[in-house]
């Protein structure tokens, strides 16, 4: 088995079909966000977020349905303003998202002391249980 350079491995995975389409559209975003940043209104500018852009489709996530409707509305002079500045939009597409769209992780709930009755009941029944996962979670659960 021979074994593949760093080099090698970092030209084969740049050579790949994907990757270079996919930077150059990253690397495409900010001119976007320059050109949304001079054709939007600024109440719309604040409620609007480039998502993505595929191909010649310039993906917009909205605040608001009426922040969505305001985009549909223009979305024509957006267009010609894009092509203006030699950028490709054919299709502007508007999704409807929060403004706070990232997913926050619940709080874990409060831990609260079990009451020394519950503990003891919890023992005595942990005892007589027979050995297996059961036993050690609810053994667990009294020394907690």
């Amino acid at each position: 088995m021979t074994r593949t350079s760093t080099p090698q491995l970092a030209a084969r995975f740049l050579g790949a079909e994907e990757v270079p389409a996919a930077l150059r559209r990253h690397a495409a975003s900010p001119a976007y966000r320059d050109a949304l940043d001079a054709l939007l209104p600024l109440d719309l500018l604040t409620a609007t977020h480039l998502m993505r852009v595929d191909g010649d489709v310039v993906w917009l996530r909205a605040d608001s349905p009426a922040v969505a409707t305001r985009l549909r509305q223009i979305q024509a002079r957006l267009r010609r303003g894009l092509l203006e500045r030699g950028l490709a939009a054919s299709v502007v597409k508007v999704k409807v998202g929060s403004p706070h769209f990232r997913r926050r992780e619940p709080a874990p709930p409060a831990r609260r002391e079990l009451p020394d009755a519950a503990r003891s009941a919890l023992s005595r029944v942990a005892e007589r249980l027979p050995e297996g996962p059961l036993r050690e979670r609810m053994l667990r659960l009294a020394r907690v």
